[in-house]
Formats: C-alpha cells, structure tokens, sequence
C-alpha cells in the first residue's frame, strides 16, 4: 500500500523534525511511503529543517516554494507531485496526531469510504464556529480540522476543479465521494509560533469565498435582481398613474419614497450583477495562471 502525506510548512521550523519522525514511526508498517514537505514561503528556517530530514530519509521530500503562495497553493504543489494510490493532508504544527492517520485510513481501506475527514468538538472562537456553520458541513456537533486522507481518485478530481479561491478542505467536503467524519485527537493549543491566518487574512479568505459562492449562483442572483427591478418599477408606475393622473390618495402599502428606495436597491444589485460577470470573466482567464511556482526541491524525482 502506497500512501503520500503532503504537509504545507509556513514557519514550522522547530516542529518539522518531530513530525517527520512520528510521521515515519505510524507508517512504518505500510510498503511506500512519501511524505511531501512543501515550504510556502517561510521567514524562518523552515527549509533548512526540511532540507535536514531529506538528507536523513529518503521517503522525505522537500519543495520550495518562490515566495507565500498560501496554504492551499502549497498543498495543490505537493498533490501534483504524489505518487500515492492515498493523500494524507496535515498542518505541520502538531496540533493534530500524526498517530491518527491509521484511523482515518481505516476508513478508506476496511470501510470503502474515499474520504474521511478528521474531526474534533473543540473550535477556538465564535467566528470559527460561525464560518463551519455557514460554509462546512458538520456532523452533530464535530468540526472538520486540517488532517484528512482520500483516495487518487479523489485526488485527481479535486485537481481538476479549478477556481479563484480553491479551498481543498471545503472541497474535499462539497465534492460529492463517500466520505466520513472520524473524531481524532486535537491540541487545542500550538507546540510552538502562532496561526499564519491572522483576521486580515482570514477577513479576505472570507470575502474570497463569499465571491466564489456569489459567483457559482450568478445566473440566480440575475434573475432576481431582474425581478425585483421589474416588479418594483411597474408597481411605482401603476401608483405615479394613480396619484398624478387619477388624482388618487396613496392607500395603505408602499409610498413613493420607499418605491424610490427599493428601485435604488434594484439598482445596486443590478449593478452588483455587472461587476460579478466581470470578475467571472476574470476568474476564466485566471485559469491559466500558475497558482504557485517552485523554486527548489530535493528528492523529488518526479520533476
């Protein structure tokens, strides 16, 4: 059995060498393993740790990333350059076991799941909580953390859906396989360093993904700023006939002003509509942009 764990490192430096070791110690047992070390952009030095563990086990390999690309640039560079019949995915901070990954592959190979995701009942903050409600699926009262296998398959398919905002956790959760929640071991707190999402960066993430859903239901949201526009208008029509030309007093309901109002807000959704089939048009172009570019790697045979 051939597994890949890729894990995407920001400034995981005194991490690194740890989950290297308890990485191989859980998979000793399997035939082929690859764990795949891409480094995002690290200011510290992250790529010497990985560099380090490369040299010291040729089941480690190391990618370098030209500059931060983000966490899901990085993680798509190690997927492409996988070679496993099963992807693990990780943070490289230990928040999460590494010991865990039997359970959750258990699900793939005794179960015939194609993804199972890990889980745990602890969120930090309110706005975390809220982000799972609106844009995760949860089971029961579990949410979804970064540690997750799937099978190739899967693999190739997330690989082929490309978008502004690619979010691999969401996808690997809206993406349509058998898939299972498996509550795991969590840390609640970091071995060492902090979140690289700090709230302007998760404030963008946000508005990313909100675009991209916008943009997903474009053809619904035309229609319904249309409507509104149509309806607003014939019914300001009738009521200015009414007033003006029958000299007839304003019964109970909408006045003028609010019908002026609400022609406005039909406006501004129209004009929304615009502005979204414009960054739509962006969005296909940017299609044929590189997402990330590697500047250097070691053991990795396949480039």
């Amino acid at each position: 059995m051939s597994v890949s764990i890729i894990v995407p490192v920001y400034n995981n430096e005194k991490t690194i060498s740890e989950l290297c070791e308890r990485l191989l110690r859980v998979f000793s047992k399997h035939t082929s393993l690859e764990i795949i070390l891409v480094d995002d952009g690290s200011t510290d030095s992250s790529w010497k740790a990985i560099v380090l563990n490369v040299s010291q086990n040729a089941n480690i390999l190391g990618v370098k990333l030209a500059r931060n690309f983000g966490q899901h640039a990085a993680i798509e560079a190690g997927l492409r350059l996988s070679n496993g019949r099963y992807l693990g995915m990780m943070d490289a901070d230990l928040q999460e076991y590494p010991e865990e990954f039997d359970r959750l592959l258990e699900q793939l190979i005794d179960n015939h799941y194609d993804i199972a995701i890990g889980a745990t009942t602890f969120k930090k903050s309110f706005l975390s909580k809220l982000f799972h409600r609106i844009y995760r699926h949860r089971e029961g009262k579990l949410y979804p953390i970064s540690q997750r296998v799937f099978t190739r398959q899967v693999m190739n398919a997330l690989l082929e859906r490309r978008t502004v905002s690619t979010n691999f956790g969401l996808e690997l959760e809206q993406i349509g396989f058998r898939k299972k929640y498996v509550l795991v071991r969590y840390n609640k707190t970091r071995e060492t360093g902090r979140s690289s999402y700090t709230l302007f960066s998760r404030t963008v993430l946000a508005f990313k993904l909100i675009g991209s859903l916008l943009i997903q239901k474009i053809a619904l949201l035309t229609l319904f700023s249309f409507v509104l526009s149509l309806v607003t208008a014939t019914y300001g029509i009738i009521i200015s006939i009414g007033k003006i030309a029958l000299n007839l007093a304003l019964g109970p309901g909408l006045n003028l002003l609010q019908i002026t109002v609400l022609l406005g807000f039909s406006g501004i959704f129209l004009v929304l509509t615009a502005i979204l089939l414009f960054l739509q048009k962006i969005q296909s172009e940017f299609e044929g942009s590189p997402r990330y570019i590697i500047q250097e790697t070691r053991n990795c045979d396949s480039l």
